[in-house]
Parts: C-alpha cells; sequence; structure tokens
C-alpha cells in the first residue's frame, strides 16, 4: 500500500483518527495511518468471525507477522506492509503490539470484564500503546514517561465504550468493569437484559466520570511533555464531546449506539490541536 493509499484507506476506516493524522507533520502522517488501520483490522476481527477460535487464529497472524515469523506474509498485507515500514523505520516495540493482540483475545468472548484494574490493563494494552508509539512517530524518540499515554489511552477508550455500549451489550459483550455496574445497583444479567434505561443513568454517569478523570490526568501529563510530542494526542479532542452527549442520553446509550458526525469531529479536533 502506498503512501497515500494508507491515508485514504484510514480516512475510509477511521474518520477522526485520519482526521487527527492531518494534523501532524506530513512526513509522519503515513506512519500514524498505518498505527490507526493497524488497530482497526484487530479492533474489527470480533465482527469478521462467527466464533472466537477463527479469531484468535487471526490475531496470532498479525503476532506471527508483526514480531518476524511470518514477517513476508505480513509485508504481503496493504496494512502489515506499512506497518511494518513503520516499525522498522521508528524502531517501535515488537513485544507492544504482541501484547496488544493478546489482549485483544478478550474482544472474540463474552466473559464480562472482572474489575476497574483489569479495564485499565485492558484499554492500556490496546489504546495506551497507540499513544505512546505515535509520540515515539513525531518526536523521533521514545518519550521518558508512559504517563500521558497511559491516561490517555483510558480516556479515549472509555469515550468509545461509551459510544459502543448498546452494540457490545446487544451481542453479550460487558466491557463495563464489574465495581462500575456493582456502584450502579446492576449485575451483569440484569444490564445485558436492561428494559427501562433509567436503570443505567448511574452507569452511564460513573462511566463519564472515570473517562473525565483520566482525560484531565492525561491532558495535564501532556502539558509536561516537549511541543513535538502533544501532537500524538489530538485524538482526544474527541473525548469532551463524547462525554457530554452520553450524560446528556443517560441510560439510553445501553439502548441505542451514538456518534459524532464527521463535522462536528473535525471542528472539536481542529479547536483542540490549537490549544494541545
Amino acid at each position: 500500500m502506498t503512501k497515500t493509499a494508507i491515508l485514504n484507506h484510514l480516512r475510509d476506516i477511521d474518520r477522526e483518527a485520519y482526521i487527527a493524522t492531518l494534523f501532524l507533520a506530513e512526513d509522519k502522517r503515513e506512519p500514524a495511518a498505518a498505527l490507526w488501520a493497524f488497530n482497526n483490522e484487530v479492533e474489527r476481527i470480533r465482527d469478521l468471525v462467527s466464533e472466537p477460535l477463527p479469531g484468535e487464529i487471526r490475531l496470532q497472524w498479525w503476532r506471527d507477522a508483526l514480531t518476524g515469523e511470518r514477517s513476508e506474509e505480513g509485508a504481503q498485507h496493504p496494512v502489515g506492509s506499512a506497518l511494518l515500514s513503520t516499525i522498522n523505520q521508528y524502531d517501535l516495540p515488537r513485544r507492544a503490539f504482541d501484547a496488544l493482540c493478546e489482549a485483544r483475545i478478550f474482544d472474540l468472548y463474552n466473559d464480562p470484564m472482572p474489575s476497574l484494574s483489569d479495564f485499565e490493563g485492558y484499554l492500556g494494552e490496546t489504546r495506551s500503546v497507540l499513544f505512546q508509539m505515535l509520540a515515539q512517530i513525531v518526536s523521533g524518540k521514545a518519550p521518558e514517561t508512559g504517563e500521558a499515554a497511559g491516561h490517555a489511552g483510558i480516556a479515549y477508550g472509555v469515550a468509545n465504550l461509551l459510544r459502543l455500549m448498546a452494540f457490545h451489550r446487544a451481542r453479550g459483550q460487558i466491557f463495563v468493569p464489574k465495581e462500575l455496574l456493582q456502584i450502579s445497583g446492576l449485575t451483569d444479567a440484569q444490564f445485558l437484559a436492561l428494559e427501562d434505561p433509567s436503570n443505567a443513568n448511574g452507569l452511564v454517569q460513573a462511566l463519564t466520570s472515570f473517562g473525565r478523570d483520566h482525560l484531565a490526568k492525561a491532558e495535564a501529563a501532556i502539558g509536561a511533555l516537549p511541543k513535538e510530542q502533544r501532537g500524538a494526542f489530538i485524538l482526544l479532542g474527541i473525548c469532551q464531546p463524547v462525554f457530554k452527549r452520553a450524560e446528556k442520553r443517560g441510560g439510553n446509550i445501553a439502548l441505542e449506539t451514538f456518534s459524532i458526525s464527521p463535522f462536528t469531529a473535525q471542528w472539536y479536533l481542529t479547536r483542540y490541536a490549537a490549544t494541545i
């Protein structure tokens, strides 16, 4: 896949990540696009398979392709080729991709998220690591601290969870950690069988508060980073509008997904890019 092709591909599959990528220096856009395109590849595996085993096989292929065992096959894959080039150019840690794929196995099953610490760990391995590697791409060196990326991944992950809560719930998935369900007075079974959306109002409030707390910590840590690394976090500009809409809709988001229009997303990301 050519440099222009990977950007166009990202535009088609993840408009928000594409918009955020356009604020980077021109020579950093394609590597960033390869990273987000890979994220989409592993994120959608659950949607492409009818049962977990084929999904695990797909994830194992990515692990082998990116860690060297099947690198020749990976180079034949459009996204894999762009990502392998990025990994080599910026010396990105291959073990981090292996851990990301390992964590994504959770997506393939309907096991409930055990605890808040497990939830943070999951988002750390599937989201925070992407921000960490983006910071390495845009600055040419690994950040001295992972605090900004750690909190950023959790905040962004919570925002996406809120948008997709109804979708996940409809197919029996519970990404919400048990502590937050219990605080809201819901069991796993009650959450999955939810009929009255008002019963999930407390849950939505707890999740948005949790997400905002990590967003505030991320932004404080980002402010201490060198200017050239801050561009890696522009995608966080979508979090506050998502949190606001989730709060406004309350428990209804457990029954019906919601989204941010491309125009609105561009406006928020542009404003965020100007202030970060």
